[in-house]
């Protein structure tokens, strides 16, 4: 069993590491601890060897942020998650508890590991500890250590406008962040990386969906904010990634109300969007159409990404149609609602169509019911 990492730095390790903070203050010729000094906000891999059972490494930015790079290791044997090696980075080179910022193991020899770490200030000189695994502990082998720089990320503390797509990395202290997003037209956004999307007044805007392509917002062309946020006492990697598609339709929000509704006609498939918004309620969109005779009605292709939408039927004067006989298939339903209304539920149909039911002659509107998100049905 491997015993806690900071029992087996030895006093050699110590004096290793008060000689290399000497050398950072005062630059000499010769002081041979600079060798176990990495540049982490470089360009360029160093490698380094060490005999003994553990390690130390300096790392330097001399600027604050959060820097990323890859550790490899050779000449180890391959241990698991309790045998393995091990690596651990301490801030202010303190090795103890209270400073001890990540610790993980090294099980495969050779092969890249992604680790990160952070810098509050330009002085501060962080420690990176390895310690050979189980296997190899008390003999003199040489195991070597490769660091390659792979991104040093600023701390951001002025945030800029966003574009009709992004992608980039940043560092933020603790606090809160707002990335302003203007959107002349109505438009889909899809985050890749899930932070929250809030209105002009930041406050939280619903989304329509998540799907593995990221989180689906749907909104109205107006001003709004990516929130980034970072509760811990540290500096923290963020990343902003999302892209952006405009919404054509012309059944966005201008058939809200019965006395707008949008008139459709029969065996033409109706699309629609109704958009993400802080109000955090249901919304209705209303269609209208005429039968000039007793007209035997299926609705088919009924698709909606809110699980909750419905759609009913109501005549002119706006009672909703009963419609006798209750059935169900597979993911879909006709529902009773009280003695006048029955409520279609369902989410994805594709091409299964409901049962035919008559109507007499007349005008009647269509309400859809729901809280976002894309929706489509045929009357046919």
């Amino acid at each position: 069993m491997k015993t806690n990492v900071t029992k087996k730095i030895s006093m050699m390790m110590l004096g290793l590491i008060a000689a290399a903070l000497l050398f950072l203050a005062v630059p000499a010729k010769g002081v041979k601890a600079a060798d176990n000094i990495f540049d982490v906000s470089s360009t360029r891999a160093h490698t380094f060897t060490f005999t003994d059972d553990t390690d130390v490494i300096l790392l330097k930015a001399g600027k604050t942020g959060y820097a990323s790079f890859t550790l490899k290791m050779t000449g180890i044997s391959k241990g698991n998650a309790k045998t393995a090696a091990l690596y651990s980075i301490y801030s202010d080179s303190k090795l103890d508890e209270k400073h001890l910022m990540l610790v993980g193991t090294y099980p495969t020899p050779g092969k890249d590991l992604e680790i990160g770490t952070y810098f509050t200030s330009s002085s501060q000189v962080n420690a990176l500890v390895l310690s050979k695994p189980d296997a190899d502990e008390g003999n003199s082998k040489t195991v070597t250590v490769t660091l390659t720089p792979t991104a040093f990320d600023n701390v951001v503390t002025q945030t800029h406008s966003l574009g009709t797509s992004e992608k980039f990395d940043f560092a933020q202290k603790k606090g809160i962040l707002y990335w302003p997003l203007k959107l002349t037209k109505d438009t889909k956004v899809t985050m890749k990386v899930d932070h929250p999307i809030v209105d002009s007044k930041k406050k939280a805007v619903s989304y329509s969906s998540s799907t593995s392509d990221g989180v689906v917002y749907n909104l109205t062309k107006g001003t709004y904010y990516i929130k980034t946020e970072n509760g811990a006492n540290t500096i923290a990697k963020q990343s902003i990634e999302y892209t952006t598609t405009a919404i054509k339709n012309d059944l966005w929000s201008n058939n809200s109300k019965r006395k707008s509704a949008k008139t459709i006609s029969l065996k033409k498939k109706v699309t629609g969007t109704i958009p993400d918004s802080s109000k955090n309620k249901d919304q209705n969109r209303f269609f209208k159409f005429k039968l000039s005779k007793t007209t035997k009605i299926t609705i088919t292709n009924y698709i909606a990404s809110d699980k909750k939408a419905s759609l009913k039927i109501a005549d002119s004067k706006g009672k909703y149609i009963q419609i006798k006989g209750l059935y169900t298939f597979t993911g879909a339903s006709l529902q009773r609602k009280g003695k006048l209304s029955y409520e279609v539920s369902d989410l994805n149909l594709n091409t299964k169509s409901y049962k035919t039911f008559s109507l007499p002659a007349g005008t009647y509107y269509i309400e859809l019911t729901g809280y976002s998100g894309e929706y489509s049905f045929r009357l046919k």
